[in-house]
């Protein structure tokens, strides 16, 4: 915990620490950045940093390391999946720049309270993978073949339906002893309320 300039950065670290999260915290120009890897399914290996530059809490998250110097041909069709996706999940932001490179990103209300800083950076991480586990393929459909981009999106829902009946079976098969549930179960049962008929207000 020491060293660490920024409030936000100490609880972050704080927290992961507690919870076993693998990360590292780099000092870049003027922010301090919390580092994690997160392993995409049938993807990349993506780089999270949750980004402070001062002791205020409006913390910006950023994924990178998705889809990176896609060839200008590609471009519309991408912004395309980008769109979608962004009509999908209104909780995080998906964007393509200008070198085409596609990224992911959050900024934390900046009236988060100070005590729930740690906890919210643990569930963005969550988060951040289910959303990307399942929109990936988009991306992919986008770049690699002329299908149509909307049959993928309409299929999400039902994935998430069959993480949800399988939370729920492990749930009975315990009879209901919900303390062998790890984190990442309590956060596929939170990533159905970010569907796209039933999102939270966040």
């Amino acid at each position: 915990m020491k060293g660490h300039r920024c409030n936000a950065t100490k609880l972050i670290v704080r927290t992961f620490e507690e919870k076993g999260v693998d990360f590292e915290v780099e000092c870049i120009l003027d922010s301090e950045q919390v580092i994690v890897t997160l392993p995409i399914k049938c993807g990349p290996d993506v780089i999270e940093r949750f980004v402070s530059v001062d002791d205020d809490n409006d913390i910006s998250v950023v994924v990178s390391g998705l889809l990176n110097n896609t060839p200008k041909e590609k471009h519309n069709r991408l912004l395309e999946a980008v769109n979608l996706l962004n009509n999908k999940y209104r909780f995080v932001k998906f964007t393509l720049d200008g070198d085409g490179d596609i990224r992911v990103e959050y900024d934390f209300p900046s009236e988060t309270p100070t005590s729930g800083v740690g906890m919210m950076a643990f569930e963005m991480l969550f988060r951040t993978k289910r959303i990307l586990d399942e929109g990936y393929s988009i991306i992919m459909k986008a770049m690699y073949s002329d299908e149509l981009l909307e049959e993928s999106i309409e299929q999400l829902p039902a994935q998430m339906i069959c993480k949800l009946e399988e939370l729920r079976t492990l749930i009975e098969s315990d009879d209901n002893e919900t303390d062998n549930l790890n984190d990442e179960d309590f956060f596929i049962f939170n990533d159905e309320d970010d569907g796209p008929n039933n999102e939270k207000n966040s």
